[in-house]
């Protein structure tokens, strides 16, 4: 779980059903049915609507020319390329391989049902492609770059979505048969000393133990370089910098931060593999490195789209602007209409298992995209009892909504805070 979204607040609540009613019903994802539990979590009307799309699927789409920009380059430049097998394809994974093999602990904040959807307690919608990297070694790939889907229970605004596009990309290496070429070839490139911004960061950190050092800084040494040149060759007047980061999976870990006018946006994660993750069928003197980045945030700043929606918009006056004949890269976004938006509140007193994720994703459902975001705008107790006051703002981007047809949204919504998450209105 290479973290590349924007920041956003955290609460670490359980949304998990505690009715045992729960228990032997059926859920069905993804045209599969299955047994739902006291985890299930998930909506399946927003998961359907947008499984169906696949971005990366059309050719003119930003975000699949922006993945092949970035596939040409490493496999030209660094000989890392595409893995492909067919359990990439479907985004639902077992919570062993989404956790458990990839060194979370379980208090780990990306396990709570307030970040994670969550099936059942045994499966889940994948949170990171780092999920297929242990099958992908196991497949004999040594150096590759995975891309899919990726879904998270997050805020609603204009920089996060319920599913993102991430790429995550490995390079190992042999002790005995990489070291000596390894050395030579950083050698030639005048990066086999790490930078000071480098140096700093891994005084925090220690390389892992039971390696080679000078291997282990050398590996260091090769990925800083190579996603160097990456950002270089996508964001070639781009200002950057590195810091000391935490990955469950990888020691030592660090993160790339791009300057983007007075502040610092982070665009990707990266560091050394941890033993554990390295299928035993490829360990012994095998170390190697991993990095993960999402194409939604790389777009955005590149393209200057203000809205991660867009990205699910069909309208052909966002997807022509970013035609596969224009020779042009990155083209600017061009806003093609500029509809106000309306804005509603609705208060209410919650109960004790209240948790705001659930609020975002039944307004997901309710609403789809034409909400553009959702804020907590008031609390406060009275009687034993807490109330809390949410501001939605509604904009589509293809057109004007109504007052009339905001209206309908809304009353439909509180319909469903009622049934759905059992609150009182006020």
């Amino acid at each position: 779980m290479f973290i590349t979204r924007l920041p956003i607040r955290r609460h670490f609540v359980s949304t998990a059903k505690s009715s045992l009613a729960a228990e032997h019903e059926a859920i069905t994802v993804f045209g599969r049915s299955y047994e739902k539990d006291s985890m299930t979590n998930l909506t399946p009307g927003i998961m359907e609507r947008l499984y169906q799309q696949k971005p990366l699927n059309n050719p003119g789409h930003p975000l699949t020319q922006l993945w092949q920009r970035i596939a040409r380059h490493m496999a030209s430049m660094h000989n890392i390329s595409q893995a492909t097998f067919p359990s990439l394809n479907c985004p639902i994974v077992s919570v062993q391989e989404n956790f458990d093999d990839l060194c979370f602990p379980g208090s780990h904040l990306g396990r709570s049902p307030s970040d994670s959807y969550y099936i059942n307690r045994r499966q889940m919608l994948r949170t990171h492609m780092t999920v297929h990297e242990r099958e992908a070694m196991i497949r004999g790939w040594k150096r590759f770059l995975l891309v899919g889907d990726v879904w998270r229970r997050d805020e609603i605004d204009r920089t996060h979505y319920p599913v993102f596009h991430q790429v995550e990309g490995v390079a190992l290496y042999n002790l005995s048969m990489d070291m000596n070429n390894l050395q030579k070839h950083l050698r030639s490139e005048n990066v086999l000393s790490l930078s000071p911004q480098i140096e700093q960061a891994l005084i925090s950190q220690d390389l892992q133990g039971g390696h080679d050092p000078l291997f282990s800084r050398m590996l260091v040494a090769d990925m800083i370089h190579i996603l160097e040149q990456l950002i270089r060759s996508l964001l070639p007047n781009s200002v950057f910098r590195w810091t000391a980061s935490y990955f469950p999976f990888t020691q030592p870990s660090f993160e790339l931060e791009i300057q983007n006018g007075k502040d610092w946006l982070e665009v990707l994660g990266c560091g050394l593999l941890q033993d554990s993750v390295i299928p035993i069928q490829t360990k012994g003197q095998s170390q190697g490195w991993a990095f993960g980045l999402g194409l939604e945030r790389l777009a955005m700043l590149l393209h200057d789209i203000p809205d991660i929606r867009l990205f699910w918009n069909q309208d052909p006056r966002f997807l022509s602007q970013f035609s596969s004949s224009l020779t042009e890269w990155p083209q600017i976004f061009k806003p093609y209409s500029r509809h106000p938006p309306i804005c509603r509140d609705v208060s209410f007193y919650i109960k004790r298992d209240w948790a705001p994720a659930d609020l975002n994703d039944l307004a997901r459902n309710t609403a789809g995209d034409l909400i553009e975001s959702l804020q907590e705008i008031d609390r406060f107790q009275k009687d034993g009892r807490t109330s809390l006051t949410y501001r939605l703002t509604y904009r589509a981007a293809d057109r004007t909504l109504t007052d009339e047809q905001v209206n309908v949204l809304q009353e439909k919504l509180r319909q469903d805070l009622v049934s759905s998450l059992n609150v009182t209105l006020r």
